[in-house]
Order: C-alpha cells, then structure tokens, then sequence
C-alpha cells in the first residue's frame, strides 16, 4: 500500500491534499497511489471546507503550486494560478466511482504539475454503471461487421 507522509513531515515539494476531518486515510492513500503512479509525490493535511475550499488552500501552500481537496462529498483540483473561486476541477461521489476518482484526482494533480493532459476519464459514473454491456457489447458487433465488410470488397 502507497505511504504518504503529511505535510508537516516532509518538506520536499509536492503536490498539498487538503482534507476534511471525516476523511478516511485509506481515501488519502488512493489518490497518492495516483499521483505516485505520475511520479509526483503528495503530501496531505486536515483542513476545513468543501473539496473546493481545501484545493485551493493546498495550491497554496504547495511549492508545486498544485492543490487537492477532498470531503465527504466529492473531490476537486486547482492550480495556485488559477484565479476563480472555484477550484479548476470537481467531481462528486454520487456521479462516480468512489476509489476510481480517488486514484485519477491524485493522477490529474500529477499531470498539472508535468504540465500534461489530463489522464483519460476512467471513472465510469453510476448512472452508466447500472446499464447493461450492452453498448459495449454492439460496440464490438458493429467493428466486427465493418471488417467483414471490408474483407469481402476486397476479395470481389
């Protein structure tokens, strides 16, 4: 399981996750796995206030200048240069996956910092999840028949 040290025992520069007090330390360690897995160390705190809120006080206090927040509700990631109220980027746990958005926030925070695109949206929402395959399903039907297609133009 990924370590990751609070703010206050490290001060190599890294990516500042601000947490509300509610917060489990499991939720803390998936989105360091994500950030880890970009190569960017994470460092966390308590702190009060929405995903929002803490994002932005992490963007703060991060000499990377790159900040997370999570609560209860949801997650959110901004840069310190990023001059709305709002945090740059926030999803909520109703929409998505819990764990798969814990991992891509620490992903995304990492990519701000490379100054890279964002990883790809692998968190599939609830609302999709509770379909069948089937869209995956005629997906694949409808690639299958295209090849054939080509396949017999070919031999003609």
């Amino acid at each position: 399981m990924t370590s990751c040290l609070r703010i206050d025992e490290d001060d190599r520069p890294a990516i500042h996750l601000y947490v509300s007090p509610e917060t489990e330390e499991s939720a803390v360690s998936l989105v360091a796995a994500g950030a880890e897995e970009e190569g960017i160390p994470l460092r966390w705190i308590f702190g009060k206030g929405s995903a929002s809120d803490l994002a932005k006080e992490g963007s703060l206090s991060s000499p990377l200048q790159v900040g997370a927040g999570l609560d209860s509700q949801g997650v959110a990631v901004t840069f310190a240069t990023y001059r709305e109220r709002r945090a740059y980027l926030e999803e909520s746990f109703e929409e998505f996956d819990r764990s798969l958005l814990l991992r891509w926030l620490g992903q995304a925070a990492a990519r701000f910092v490379k100054k890279e695109p964002l990883p790809e949206w692998r968190c599939r929402s609830n609302r999709e999840s509770n379909r069948s395959g089937e869209d995956g399903i005629e997906a694949i039907v409808a690639q299958v028949l295209k090849s054939l297609k080509r396949t017999e133009a070919m031999h003609r």
